[in-house]
């Protein structure tokens, strides 16, 4: 109980440091905790995420999170690699450095996750969604297709969702996605490698709260539907097994 209210004292005053800082993915940090604590909306924080992508420069990214070797982790790994390392200017003056280092492993306690992610090519990360997410993809290497299905209604075993992304992402490009915005999600390597920056949030109140108690990874059988469409379509629930027997089929 004391380490709780620790964490909840020190995120608190991390975000009071982080939302007017000029460092762009600092003050996105710190909508991240608004969001966190229930002071803005996923819809919010779903914008501010995109503007942050829209606006990033990518060398000055690839320099703070010290990309050779983040990436190099990611390779060897062979899927995922967390960061967490973000050098950034501006600490408050009444913030302990090393809260301000460890910025990123702290923001862990409020469900905050900054990632590098690879794939081969056709590799894929099968469809499926989050509930009380808000997250992020942009390509830093390579090239990767991208499909989103815009969920207008949650049910108990499926979901109500047209798609609404049909993309091949190259480097500099990005889709964000929450419950009430292109939360299902479907990605496939179609380079050699290619290298994703993620942000993600979860357990966030969702913006569509029916069945708000489904939880994890939900797959999703897409199979329905086949380009991008404005009649939603009933889509069940899959196995990963399922999920992944799917052919991600490119259109011309």
């Amino acid at each position: 109980m004391v380490k709780k209210t620790l964490v909840a004292i020190l995120l608190r005053a991390l975000r009071h440091g982080l939302k007017n800082n000029h460092d762009p993915l600092d003050a996105l940090l710190g909508h991240a905790l608004g969001a966190y604590f229930g002071v803005i909306s996923q819809a919010r924080l779903r914008d501010e995420l995109a503007r942050y992508y829209s606006e990033l420069s990518i060398p000055d990214l690839l320099e703070c999170i010290d990309y050779p070797a983040a990436k190099a982790r990611v390779v060897t790994d062979g899927y995922k690699t967390d960061l967490v390392d973000h050098k950034s200017a501006g600490k408050p003056i009444w913030m302990p450095q090393p809260v301000w280092d460890k910025k990123l492993a702290l923001l862990r306690h409020a469900r905050v996750r900054l990632d590098l992610l690879t794939l081969s090519e056709g590799a894929s990360i099968p469809p499926h969604l989050h509930r009380g997410v808000v997250s992020g993809f942009m390509l830093l290497e390579g090239r990767a297709a991208i499909r989103h299905y815009d969920i207008s209604r949650y049910n108990r075993d499926s979901v109500l969702a047209r798609m609404t992304v049909d993309e091949v992402l190259e480097p500099g490009q990005y889709t964000v996605n929450s419950d009430a915005k292109d939360n299902v999600h479907w990605l496939l390597g179609v380079a050699d490698r290619s290298i994703l920056y993620r942000f993600n949030i979860t357990g966030l109140p969702s913006e569509l709260p029916e069945y708000g108690d489904l939880a994890g990874r939900l797959y999703i059988d897409t199979s329905p539907i086949s380009a991008p469409s404005e009649q939603p379509v009933k889509l069940r629930f899959a196995t990963e097994e399922e999920a992944r027997a799917i052919t991600f089929e490119r259109r011309s």
